[in-house]
């Protein structure tokens, strides 16, 4: 028997063996989605994350679609996402605009109700509006007593972000293997009857202080890094600033599907906040990432 080929996946050697299951897989579940095919051969594969024995399932994905590419398996046609509808509350204004400081805090919203009204306010108030987005993300009120007074949401890091990979500095395979531990806030709104002084900072600040705990209770592990895109045409991120986060670079006005370099884009000033000392460390995976014993 001969020398098999080795090919490697964001850390995963898949071999000539793997791709046979693979393919079995394929032919003998030919009713299955996309979806469904990717759940069984990971756990064909036993390809999961160690915190939680959850699928890989986006670098199972990539990996199949590399693999469909090469022409070595042959993946069925990909099914129209079906649209779920999204529903919104009519959102008022508060009467009285908040004006006193004080004490702050975030709470993720629970309820399906609480999950509409924040919806609400970032479809209503923010000016990129509300996007059903996927992967793991975390959502917060911001509350000063039972007043709500803005929304953040922390998501998945952006895939190519030059200056910010150069800023880490690691390499291909470090990327493919740690990116999830990097939290994007994609998503950051102050109501406009929120009016307390330094609040935008403090706010920033407090989910600093807050998310890793809150990430590795929802998902297993912790993310080392926040990351998070100011519109240059619009804001300089003086409240990032305020807030201690470092500004590594700009983005190159490209959307994360633009794979014809039409620059059509605005460009966005990078910022980042490490939550822990040895961030880079555990980027590269020398040091072990924050995550849930099971």
């Amino acid at each position: 028997m001969g020398e098999q080929k080795q090919r490697k996946y964001f850390g995963r050697e898949i071999t000539d063996d793997d791709i046979e299951v693979i393919t079995w897989i394929l032919e003998t579940f030919n009713s299955f989605s996309r979806n469904e095919l990717i759940y069984t051969i990971c756990e064909a594969l036993e390809w999961t994350r160690p915190e939680d024995g959850k699928a890989r399932e986006w670098q199972c994905r990539r990996c199949l679609l590399s693999l469909d590419e090469e022409g070595l398996i042959k993946l069925p046609a990909a099914k129209a996402a079906k649209k779920v509808p999204v529903s919104f509350l009519e959102v008022t204004p508060q009467w009285d605009d908040v004006t006193e400081g004080g004490p702050i805090e975030l709470t993720i919203p629970k309820s399906a109700e609480e999950n509409k009204r924040w919806r609400s306010y970032i479809e209503k108030y923010h000016r990129l509006g509300y996007t059903n987005g996927s992967g793991a993300s975390i959502r917060y009120f911001i509350l000063a007593g039972d007043v709500e007074l803005g929304c953040i949401q922390f998501g998945s890091a952006a895939w190519a972000l030059e200056d910010r990979d150069e800023w880490i500095g690691w390499s291909k395979e470090q990327k493919d293997a740690n990116l999830r531990l990097i939290a994007n806030n994609s998503r950051y709104l102050l109501l406009p009857w929120a009016r307390m002084p330094s609040l935008a900072s403090k706010a920033l600040g407090k989910a600093a202080r807050q998310l890793q705990g809150d990430w590795l209770q929802t998902y297993g592990y912790a993310p080392a890094l926040l990351e998070t895109f100011v519109d240059s045409s619009l804001y300089s991120g003086v409240s990032y600033r305020a807030a201690n986060w470092v500004q590594v670079g700009m983005t190159k006005g490209r959307g994360r599907h633009d794979r014809n370099n039409e620059k059509r884009l605005t460009k966005k000033l990078i910022f980042v906040y490490p939550l822990q000392k040895d961030f880079r460390e555990v980027l590269h995976g020398q040091k072990p990432y924050r995550r849930m014993d099971i």
